[in-house]
């Protein structure tokens, strides 16, 4: 874990919102690199948070880079949310940058992730 943490690693724990239907799962992702995610819905909401390895203070903001064009995507705090639209059956996807402070300066990484609603 030491190690994770001086590479600049962060876990992304995408977890399946209390309404159910919504099936994620957890990555490394680490500073400076674009990486894919995948998500499942029935149709309901699904949040995804993102947490540091030691230290949750270093992921400065999450923002929403490319929206996607079938459903509605926010993002609040250190974590993202998707509802796709009412009637919405298909693949989905929009795109979210993590912002992140190291020695005074911002790191960044882009998540692409790709929505399968059934």
């Amino acid at each position: 874990m030491r190690r994770a943490l001086a590479l600049g690693f962060l876990l992304l724990g995408f977890a399946g919102s209390a309404e159910a239907g919504c099936y994620t799962a957890t990555w490394q992702f680490k500073w400076g690199t674009e990486m894919n995610a995948y998500m499942e819905t029935d149709g309901a909401m699904c949040r995804t948070s993102v947490s540091r390895v030691w230290n949750t203070s270093e992921v400065h903001s999450v923002n929403i880079t490319s929206p996607p064009r079938n459903g509605n995507a926010s993002a609040a705090g250190r974590g993202v949310s998707y509802r796709p639209r009412p009637g919405f059956k298909g693949e989905d996807s929009f795109v979210f940058a993590i912002v992140g402070r190291k020695a005074g300066s911002a790191e960044r990484g882009t998540i692409r992730v790709y929505v399968t609603v059934r």
